[in-house]
């Protein structure tokens, strides 16, 4: 593996062979190439893209923009308020210290939100949704966090939906007389809608814990805005 230094103003593309890429202090454009790149942003609010294979995406210290590939990727976000958006593989997520907003995309992905209060969708396909990083113990506990879903979002997986703290954000595309609430006796919410079931482990959740567009005053306030 090459090693490329970002320490310019022009964009730095991966092209041919696995790269690592890694960004200086500036507000760096990075993005992979063909091959398995891992591309880590500096202190400036990077743009950071993978490509067609499996890319492992960092950010850094600003607020970045992180987007996966087809492939399966892997993005962490940073110290930043970063946007994350996995592309069409089956990725993984991992948020990072600010409030965060997190697109799994297309394909089953895992999405774990991290410190601040995260705004996490699944997108397309049987997905795996958590609102902080389990592997951080209590810390991120008292965030709260925005699970966010679309029509025909597949077959969910939501784990630490804090109740009384936590949101459920449903898009203008959902049929909100079409949603209902099931309870299993094992304290499990299974929320259905058209195409789509998104089962809530260890929540209660009902039509309280959900939020639309028309809850906000302007586009900007929406959680995935």
């Amino acid at each position: 593996m090459s090693t490329v230094i970002y320490a310019g103003d022009e964009p730095v593309e991966g092209g041919g062979g696995s790269k690592l890429i890694i960004g200086l202090d500036q507000n760096d454009t990075l993005s992979g190439g063909a091959n398995r790149d891992t591309i880590i942003g500096g202190k400036g609010n990077d743009s950071i893209s993978g490509d067609a294979s499996n890319d492992i995406l960092k950010g850094g210290g600003g607020l970045d923009h992180i987007e996966g590939g087809a492939q399966d990727d892997k993005l962490y976000g940073g110290a930043g308020n970063d946007r994350m958006d996995g592309g069409s593989g089956n990725d993984k997520l991992y948020g990072g210290v600010g409030n965060d907003r997190m697109d799994g995309g297309e394909g089953n992905d895992r999405v774990y939100g991290g410190t601040g209060s995260d705004a996490v969708a699944g997108g397309d396909g049987d997905d795996v949704i958590y609102g902080d990083n389990p592997s951080d113990g209590d810390d991120n506990e008292g965030y709260a966090d925005f699970f966010v879903f679309d029509n025909d979002d597949g077959n969910d997986k939501v784990f630490d939906f804090e109740e009384g703290v936590d949101s459920v954000f449903l898009s203008d595309a959902v049929d909100l007389s079409a949603v209902s609430f099931s309870y299993t006796g094992s304290g499990n919410t299974v929320m259905t809608y058209g195409d789509t079931t998104v089962t809530f482990y260890d929540a209660h959740v009902d039509a309280d814990d959900i939020l639309t567009s028309a809850d906000y005053a302007t586009v900007e306030d929406l959680p995935f805005a």
